[in-house]
C-alpha cells in the first residue's frame, strides 16, 4: 500500500497535467481563423465591425494568395476586412477602418419614418385607404368589385345592327341603332335607345315604309363580371312613316303610336372599356296599325364603357 499510494498521486497528476493541455488546445482551436472562417461570417450577415474585433483576436491561417484574393472578392468579402486578416497574417496591428464600423446616422432618421408613419385603422382597411409614407391613396371603386365593376355613373354607349322580324308580310329586314345605359346602382341602369328599320313596301310596287323606335327603361344585370347576361324592359312611341309615288304623283304619311319592347342578352368585355353586346327582344305597339302584333329583333354590336 505504502508503494500505491504515490503511483496513484502520480497517475492523478499526470491526468490532470493533460486534461489542462487539451483543454488550452481547445480554447486554442476556438481562437483559429481562416479565409473560410471570414467568408461564412460575412455570408451569415454578421456585423463587419464584429468580424473585425475577431480578425483582431485570433490566430490568424488565412490564405492569402491572389487566387485566395480573388475568392474572397467572389464572395463578396469587404476589401478593409482582407486588408485586416493581411496586417494580422504578418504580425502588425490591425487598423480601424471607418468603413466597417456601426453607423448610427441613419438610426434616427429611421426612427423619424417610423413615428411620422400614420397609424393604420380600421376606418383605413374599410375604406381602402392606405399609406405608404406619403399621401393617403385611395382604391377606385372598380378595384373592390373586380376589373369589370360599374356603378352609379357609369355610362355605356352601344352601337348595334341586326334583323328585325315582322309578321303580317311584312318580313325581315336590317335594323340599326344606338343605345346609352347610365347606372343608377351596380346592378340597375337606365336605358335610352334609339333603332331604325326600313320594313321597304309590303311588297307593294312604289311603296316605302319605315318604323323608328325611341324608349327608356331599365336595364338590369350583376356588376364585375366579363361576361355579363342582363335583362331590360322599355316603353316608348314608334314612328311609322311611309311614301308612294306612282303616275309622277307621291305621298307621304307617318303617324306616331306608343309601344313597349322587353328581352335581354349577354355583355362580353374584351377589354376594361370596351366589350360586345348581344341582344334578343320583342317589340309591340299599343295600337298595332301596322297589324304585325308582337315582332322580334335580333342584334348585335359594340358598347364602350366610361367610368
Amino acid at each position: 500500500m505504502k508503494i500505491l499510494r504515490p503511483t496513484a498521486a502520480l497517475v492523478i497528476a499526470a491526468a490532470s497535467t493533460l486534461a489542462a493541455q487539451v483543454t488550452q488546445g481547445t480554447r486554442d482551436d476556438d481562437r483559429i481563423m481562416t479565409d473560410a472562417t471570414v467568408v461564412q461570417l460575412v455570408q451569415a450577415g454578421v456585423a463587419p465591425d464584429l468580424i473585425l474585433n475577431q480578425i483582431r483576436e485570433c490566430d490568424p491561417h488565412f490564405e492569402l494568395t491572389p487566387a485566395a484574393l480573388i475568392q474572397l472578392r467572389q464572395y463578396r468579402v469587404p476589401d478593409d476586412l482582407v486588408r485586416a486578416m493581411a496586417a494580422r497574417q504578418n504580425g502588425q496591428p490591425v487598423p480601424v477602418f471607418p468603413t466597417l464600423q456601426p453607423s448610427t446616422a441613419a438610426q434616427p432618421t429611421a426612427l423619424a419614418a417610423v413615428e411620422s408613419t400614420p397609424p393604420v385603422t380600421n376606418r383605413a382597411v374599410r375604406t381602402g385607404a392606405v399609406s405608404q409614407g406619403g399621401p393617403v391613396k385611395r382604391r377606385s371603386p372598380e378595384s373592390f368589385g373586380g376589373e369589370y365593376e360599374t356603378g352609379l355613373g357609369t355610362v355605356q354607349a352601344v352601337g348595334f345592327g341586326g334583323v328585325e322580324y315582322m309578321k303580317g308580310g311584312v318580313g325581315s329586314h336590317p335594323v340599326f341603332g344606338s343605345m346609352v345605359l347610365v347606372g343608377l346602382d351596380r346592378y340597375v341602369s337606365a336605358v335610352g335607345e334609339y333603332a331604325y328599320n326600313a320594313t321597304g313596301g309590303f311588297g307593294v310596287a312604289g311603296v316605302s315604309t319605315s318604323v323608328q323606335d325611341v324608349s327608356g327603361g331599365i336595364d338590369i344585370h350583376p356588376s364585375g363580371m366579363r361576361v355579363v347576361p342582363y335583362g331590360s324592359f322599355g316603353i316608348g312611341g314608334q314612328r311609322l312613316g311611309g311614301s308612294a309615288s306612282a303616275n309622277g304623283y307621291s305621298a307621304s304619311l307617318s303617324t306616331w303610336e306608343g309601344g313597349f319592347n322587353f328581352g335581354g342578352g349577354v355583355r362580353v368585355y374584351l377589354t376594361r372599356r370596351i366589350g360586345i353586346d348581344l341582344d334578343v327582344r320583342g317589340l309591340r305597339a299599343f295600337n298595332d296599325q301596322l297589324g304585325v302584333g308582337l315582332f322580334g329583333r335580333a342584334t348585335g354590336g359594340l358598347f364602350f364603357q366610361f367610368n
